[in-house]
């Protein structure tokens, strides 16, 4: 994800150049007319979005996630013939004039009762997909990417429809390119995600990143030109970006199996502690909840006995540096808790 305050063309060129665009990726873009009055910014998003969950179906050749199909039948059923029907239709003679015909004000309720009817079922549909983990957020098999504009993430953050049909598009994009947008909307868009389940990182060089980064689960800051703010908001500080390889598939693996470690030797000295003061009631003090060790004894249980083992994990190193950075597929094995199995 590029989240920037750039222009459209400046971040799709800097994507490029970055290599998170690649020529083979098919860029869906969500733009709308700053000029155009919201009403009809919001029909154009919602039009947009129908034609990128077309051309993603087709990716699949048949094999779509269900997530895309909630969505498509959600806006399917909020942009039917019928939500297009007038108010009021007045007839020219009154040879047009029916007994039985249904009301127009009654067939526009009907139509706005079965958008919300469908709208609800679509987002209880992806809430119980996202809490059961049916569906992960993945890449789709033909690499796609999406850009979309300020205007455009405005309209979707403030639509708790549209946030849900454009879940399902960002959800399996291998790249999310959102432009022009403020330190606000940044914050906004880490949220949005982590409200969908996600584990966020962001990172960010400037004063505008702050919100950003304090929003997200892990914030690191670069400290650079745009001056220290950004590092001082973060969990973590770099010089450079290519510091956050290492970072992450050398220091943070290593952090996470150091702890694994500890966690478990923890329980291990407790369970050893309480497994002998249980054999010592059982057979020998008659149940008579007598302690097996004096206070003294207890008291440097944790403080000299087993202190050196608890140190050793600053010292334990579970792979070499070397093979950490040249096996980037390691570093799931820290995401699954490896360590702790």
């Amino acid at each position: 994800w590029m989240l920037t305050g750039d222009k459209h063309m400046t971040a799709v060129q800097t994507g490029r150049l970055s290599g998170l665009l690649k020529d083979e990726d098919r860029v869906l873009t969500f733009a709308v007319d700053p000029d155009a009055p919201e009403a009809q910014q919001r029909n154009d998003l919602a039009l947009a979005m129908d034609n990128a969950l077309r051309e993603i179906e087709a990716m699949y050749d048949g094999d779509a996630p269900a997530s895309l199909a909630l969505a498509r039948e959600s806006y399917r059923a909020e942009t039917g013939p019928d939500m297009d029907a007038p108010l009021l239709d007045v007839p020219a003679t009154t040879r047009d004039i029916h007994a039985d015909a249904p009301s127009p004000v009654a067939e526009r309720r009907r139509a706005i009762e079965r958008r919300d009817s469908a709208a609800k079922k679509f987002r209880e549909g992806l809430q119980s997909m996202l809490r059961t983990h049916a569906e992960p957020i993945a890449p789709s098999p033909v690499p796609y990417a999406v850009v979309v504009t300020g205007r455009s993430l405005e309209l979707i953050t403030r639509s708790r429809d549209l946030e849900d049909e454009f879940f399902p598009i960002i959800g399996h994009a291998a790249t999310v390119v959102c432009c022009r947008v403020t330190p606000d909307q940044k914050a906004k868009v880490v949220s949005m995600m982590r409200r969908r389940g996600a584990l966020c990182l962001a990172i960010g060089d400037g004063g505008n990143d702050v919100a950003m980064i304090q929003e997200a689960d892990v914030g690191i800051g670069i400290t650079g030109k745009e001056g220290r703010q950004a590092a001082q908001a973060a969990d973590f500080n770099i010089a450079k970006f290519r510091f956050l390889q290492p970072l992450l598939f050398c220091h943070g693996h290593t952090a996470v199996m150091r702890s694994a470690y500890l966690v478990q030797y923890t329980f291990y000295k407790s369970i050893i502690l309480a497994l002998i003061q249980a054999y010592y009631n059982a057979f020998f003090a008659l149940s008579s909840g007598v302690s097996y060790f004096d206070s003294f004894a207890l008291t440097m249980y944790n403080g000299c006995f087993t202190v050196v083992l608890s140190m050793l994990p600053v010292l334990d190193t579970h792979l070499p540096r070397s093979v950490l950075r040249r096996h980037p597929r390691l570093y799931t094995l820290s995401q699954s808790g490896g360590g702790m199995k």
